[in-house]
Parts: C-alpha cells; structure tokens; sequence
C-alpha cells in the first residue's frame, strides 16, 4: 500500500506540530521551534509547518531563521501574501529598509487583490516618508477591500501629511461611513474641523466619541474645551467633570500613564493644578520618560 508512508508521515507532522503549538501556548520558543522544525522534515512541503517555524523563531528573536522559513512558506505558497509580509517583518526589525519594502511589495505582487498587503505596504511607506508611494499603495487597499475602515483612515493619515486635507476629510469620511462607530476617524476628522475653524462640526464628533460605549476622557476634554470657546460654561464644566472621572477612575484601575495625563490635563483645565501636578508625579513614578507626563510636568511646574 504505497500510501501506508505518506499517512505516517503526516501523522508524524502533526504529532510534532502539537507539540509545538503546546510549546508556544507557554511561550518557549525555543522548544516550538525544534517541534515545527521536526514538522517540516516529516511534511516539508506543508507551507503551515514552515509558517509555524517562522513564528516561533520570531517570537524568539531569531529573526534570521524566521525569515528563511517564512521565505520557504512563500515559496510554497506563490500567491499567498502572508509569508511574504512576515518576511518583510523580520527585515523591518533589523531595520533594513530597502529589503523590507522589496518584500512587502512583492506581497502585494504575488496577491494583488489582498488588501492587507497593499495597508501594510502603504504604512510601512508612511512611515518610512515615502508620502507619494504611500497614497497609491492605500489607494490600492481601499479599491482591493473598500469595507475596511483601516484602509480609509490610513490612507486619511497620509493625505493629511501630505498637506492635503479636503482629501484627508473625504477618507475620514470613508471609514465612518463604513463603520459609524469607527473612532480613530471621527478624532481624525474632528481634528481637521478644528484646524479649519468648523468648530461646531467638530464639537458634534467628539461628542460622539465621548458618548459612546465607552466613553472617552480624551473625547470630553475635547468638548470641554470648545464649549467653553462657544461660551458655554455649564457645559465645559459638565465635560470636563465627566473627562476627570472617568480618567481617574481608570488610572486607579489600570496605572496606565496615558489615563494619568488624561486625569492631570482634566484637572489642570478645571483650574486644579496642583492636584493636576500630583497625578504627574505619580504618574511619572511609574512611567519616567512618558511623553505626555513630562510635558504637562514642564506646563503645571514651578
């Protein structure tokens, strides 16, 4: 029975790839990828394997090795994105720029109509200030995979850095209208209504985030500070009491230097600035070189 043999060889994959995937849910890395490295000898053209491969010794930090299995997946695999983009992860890590891009394009080349590997390029590109080629890699994503609010707000970001924000709007605009809820773009779009003086438009998105399920702190200051531009000082002073607690109520929760600046900003604002400095010192004690704190540390100082 000649295919006696290859059963007992997938047996034998998956027997090894079981107890890679153990090894990996207690994050021994090391031990994953011996496992995964048994599955590729015993299925060496089950691209799975050597993705896993990949993954454990990413997650190791043998971004060397990682990147030869990701490559030998890719291989296996010619119009699958994802091995490809995990390559162009390991290059990145290494901070090797012009392979790291060589990669994620060719991504996008091996599958055109994945969106993922147009957003990831066209971030990267962002990132790297590459403005031009950005806009056209996100361009591509929207068009590959309009339904994806990412895609819109990136592409948003972009034009905005671009310098170009009537375009900056319309993308906002296209990610809320493909999810309403969609935050980072009704910020992003609020922001862009306050640098172009609509500031009742703006104040109605970040009511919007403020009001939603869960509220934001940043969102009330946000509308605390334009009523109060409005003239309105009952509601300024509603926004910002409601900013305060919920800041506080999460930095005594979770610690988190984001939520202290957050309640140290609120206070501030209420005219509460020497609690506001105790928030930041304590803040700071945890998180010492926290952008935010340090700044509000230079603003609410002696």
């Amino acid at each position: 029975m000649r295919w006696a043999p290859i059963v007992l060889l997938a047996a034998c994959a998956a027997t090894a790839a079981e107890r890679g995937r153990a090894a990996a849910e207690r994050e021994d890395w090391e031990a994953a990828a011996l496992a995964y490295a048994e599955a590729t000898r015993e299925a060496p053209r089950d691209a799975r394997m050597w993705s896993a491969l990949g993954e454990a010794r990413y997650a190791g930090e043998k971004y060397g090795e990682a990147r030869a299995a990701f490559e030998k997946a890719a291989a296996l695999r010619p119009r699958d994105a994802r091995p490809r983009i995990r390559v162009g992860n390991t290059f990145e890590i290494e901070r090797r720029w012009e392979e790291a891009e060589a990669a994620y394009r060719a991504a996008t080349d091996a599958a055109p109509r994945d969106a993922r590997a147009w957003r990831t390029l066209g971030t990267r590109l962002a990132r790297w200030q590459k403005l031009d080629a950005a806009q056209e890699a996100l361009q591509r994503a929207v068009q590959v995979d309009p339904r994806a609010p990412q895609a819109h707000h990136n592409l948003a970001l972009v034009e905005a850095a671009r310098g170009d924000a009537e375009a900056a709007a319309r993308a906002f605009e296209g990610a809320i209208a493909v999810r309403p809820d969609y935050r980072p773009s009704l910020l992003g779009l609020a922001a862009l209504r306050v640098n172009a003086g609509r500031h009742a438009e703006a104040l109605v998105l970040y009511r919007r985030v403020a009001e939603a399920d869960p509220p934001s702190a940043a969102a009330w200051i946000a509308v605390g500070l334009l009523e109060k531009e409005r003239g309105d000082a009952e509601r300024a002073a509603q926004a910002l009491d409601r900013a305060v607690d919920l800041a506080r109520t999460d930095w005594e929760r979770s610690g988190s230097p984001s939520s202290a600046a957050l309640y140290a900003r609120g206070l501030a604002l209420r005219g509460e600035r020497p609690q506001a400095l105790q928030v930041v010192e304590a803040g700071l004690r945890r998180s010492p070189n926290h952008p935010e704190l340090l700044e509000l540390s230079s603003e609410l100082g002696p």
